[in-house]
């Protein structure tokens, strides 16, 4: 199915607070994050304004102001507000640099501003917003306002934190619960840090005199963890009471999912899943981002998504999306949709032209210099020489490069194999297989206590292995020649920022002397070229 390009702008929430009634005009309330480049003040563009209770104590209230900025470079820059007796007048100020060229079409933004409410006299206020009104009705201050929207706590059930598709990135949480009817909808989620606990708060918003359906509405959402300025350590993320823990790392990375270790004991089955449409978005940053929405169905009502990994080959951009179920388990055996959304990494490509391939479906994309990252991205990637392919695996953190002959294929989250063996248009067949797996956090251990962990049981069952050592581009590795199985093979253990990898070459073995020298052909390449991706 073809997907459709839109242009859209992410604003982050804005918090404003609406002090005590007096006639007098409050300073100008600068936006939170970076300060805007000097430029031509605007008032921005509103189309709705909207009040928000939760039927609670006053310091509940907020407003939501939605409406357009008037170009792609146009920025909020500060909003300033008067009381003159029943009636508050709110401004959204924007700038923009007045020498940037910039696309005209308007860039949808929204607002919503936590009220404070004590102080002001019982009786009915007109709130407006550049001529858009609505109206606030204050009735005596230990009495609930009504209002035509109710925002409440969301239902949590789990919270999870995802590897991200940029490993050294934001971390990612998901969050599972429900809505209590078929008229509300996710509203504002709002993040704050207490010593060593990440509370989020999920609110829904729905029309307070509307008839809807009572059934519960399951929904699934993910928001990228604000950890800038964190030390390292343990957190507990507490979403209404649901927690669950972030390790953060001196070295910045976030260890792997636990699950990965789930499937490899086989307590979970991982499966991909099933993709029905993808939307690609551009948004209006800089450097400009890549989004794509991707929607399908969970096989049945065990099934959740696990990871969504993103690799490069050449000029393909893959994404797999894996999904997993406990293995034993009864469940409902209905699909049950899903809608997610991953921002493409395009740090290191070359500008030009690459297919999209997701589950089958694809898409055309054109990567200029706009989008191809920020000023100064490290291209640590090795170049493909003649008659050789470029592979970047970006869930799991490395690139490298391999003969054209082979091709790449994900087998599970944190695993993908490097082979030949399912082309059947070669003069001789080729059963060199190189599987590179992920193992996860080192957990302080150095490469000889992790070989003692993988080798040490064969060495203890009195077979031999060759020993030594080789440098995978930069990174120290431990290499061992003469591990056992149908054919005899070759492994590597190679560690960087907290996490280690696990490589194994098969065959290497006398007796398959032409497919040992495929193998060690494939072997070099991928030594030489491997570089770890930051």
């Amino acid at each position: 199915m073809t997907s459709r390009i839109r242009t859209l702008l992410l604003v982050g929430a804005l918090t404003l607070v609406l002090a005590a009634a007096c006639a007098l005009p409050v300073e100008p309330t600068p936006v939170p994050g970076e300060t805007p480049e000097p430029g031509p003040a605007q008032d921005a563009l509103i189309d709705e304004v909207l009040f928000l209770t939760e039927g609670r104590p006053l310091e509940s209230y907020a407003v939501e102001i939605r409406g357009h900025f008037r170009d792609g470079c146009t920025v909020l820059d500060m909003v300033t507000r008067t009381i003159e007796g029943d009636r508050i007048e709110v401004t959204v100020h924007t700038t923009r640099d007045p020498e940037a060229l910039c696309t005209q079409a308007l860039v949808p933004f929204e607002v919503t501003m936590p009220l404070e409410l004590e102080g002001l006299a019982p009786g009915r206020y007109t709130l407006d917003v550049h001529g858009v009104t609505t109206t606030l009705d204050l009735g005596r201050l230990d009495e609930p306002v009504e209002a035509p929207v109710l925002a409440q706590d969301a239902l949590i059930d789990t919270v999870l934190v995802l590897e991200e598709t940029l490993p050294h990135g934001p971390y990612v949480l998901e969050i599972q619960g429900n809505l209590r009817d078929g008229c509300t909808s996710l509203g504002p989620i709002k993040q704050a840090v207490e010593g060593d606990r990440i509370r989020i708060r999920v609110t829904t918003l729905r029309p307070r005199d509307a008839i809807c359906t009572q059934a519960l509405v399951p929904f699934t959402h993910t928001i990228p963890l604000n950890v800038a300025g964190l030390a390292p350590g343990e957190y507990t993320v507490d979403v209404h009471g649901v927690t669950t823990t972030l390790s953060l790392s001196a070295e910045g990375a976030a260890p792997p999912p636990p699950e990965r270790e789930a499937i490899r004991q086989g307590d979970l089955a991982a499966r991909e899943g099933m993709v029905e449409q993808i939307d690609v978005l551009v948004l209006e940053s800089f450097p400009v981002q890549i989004n794509v929405v991707i929607q399908g169905h969970l096989a049945d009502g065990c099934t959740r998504l696990s990871e969504i990994v993103q690799l490069v080959r050449g000029r393909t951009i893959q994404l797999v999306v894996y999904t997993v179920r406990p293995r034993d388990a009864i469940c409902t055996l209905a699909l049950v949709p899903f809608r997610e959304t991953v921002r493409l990494d395009t740090r290191g490509l070359a500008p030009g032209e690459y297919t999209l391939q997701v589950h089958g479906l694809t898409e055309t994309l054109t990567l200029d210099e706009g989008i191809l990252g920020a000023p100064g991205a490290p291209e640590t990637c090795a170049e493909p020489g003649e008659e050789q392919q470029q592979l970047i695996n970006v869930a799991d953190g490395y690139c490298l490069v391999h003969p054209e002959i082979y091709s790449a294929r994900p087998l599970a989250p944190g695993a993908l194999v490097i082979t030949a063996m399912e082309r059947g248009d070669l003069p001789e067949a080729r059963i060199v297989s190189l599987l590179i797996e992920q193992m996860g956090p080192t957990e302080g251990r150095t490469l000889e206590e992790l070989a003692d962990l993988h080798w040490g049981p064969w060495l203890r069952q009195g077979i031999r292995l060759t020993r030594s050592e080789a440098l995978f581009g930069d990174a120290p590795a431990l290499v061992a020649d003469g591990v056992p199985g149908r054919m005899a093979g070759r492994q590597a253990l190679v560690a960087d920022g907290g996490v280690y990898y696990l490589l194994t070459l098969t065959p290497v073995d006398r007796a398959y002397a032409r497919q040992t020298a495929y193998s060690e052909e494939l072997w070099q390449a991928v030594v030489a070229s491997w570089r770890f991706y930051r």
